[in-house]
């Protein structure tokens, strides 16, 4: 798809071939499924008026995706939000949109004792856990991804979080 047909009418199809892989970015971002459908479309406006200035149109999926990012940055930064997201060697990173000290101290102490917890486990486990916690990924996903059975990305999921809640319960009161 080039920009010419993109710009002569193909905009449904580029909404169709991108929605739902920014929705899923933005659901992770966000943790709220209105918002992340509320940015979607916004960045798609955004898009529909800026056509014009993408030069290479094999760039067309990153650069919606910075759009995406920054368009649920602003809206969170509204809402006085957090924005959590996992980094590459499996810890956490909490970055605090126009938030009070106390919350950004309370929170960054959360993720401390969940990065602490999760650092013990099996790195398949963890791995799991990041890949549908922080990344939103579905357990059949995960399983193509690491080749392991959907019952087990499954098992490892459920007594990730029960013991993750667990643990947590206990490190915090």
């Amino acid at each position: 798809m080039t920009n010419c047909e993109l710009l002569d009418g193909n905009f449904a199809e580029m909404y169709q071939r991108y929605s739902k892989k920014l929705n899923r970015m933005i659901f992770n971002m966000t943790k709220d499924a209105y918002l992340a459908e509320d940015v979607v479309q916004e960045t798609f406006i955004k898009a529909f008026s800026k056509m014009e200035t993408i030069k290479d149109s094999e760039k067309i999926g990153a650069w919606l995706t910075v759009v995406a990012k920054r368009t649920a940055i602003d809206y969170l930064r509204k809402e006085n939000r957090y924005l959590i997201s996992p980094l590459e060697d499996g810890q956490l990173f909490v970055e605090s949109i126009n938030s009070s000290v106390e919350q950004a101290a309370e929170l960054m102490e959360i993720m401390e004792a969940v990065r602490l917890q999760i650092s013990g486990w099996d790195s398949d486990k963890r791995k799991v856990f990041l890949l549908k916690s922080f990344h939103g990924l579905k357990e059949e996903e995960i399983s193509q991804q690491m080749n392991i059975k959907t019952g087990t990305i499954k098992t490892w999921i459920f007594r990730s979080r029960k013991s993750l809640k667990e643990q947590l319960r206990v490190d915090l009161y």
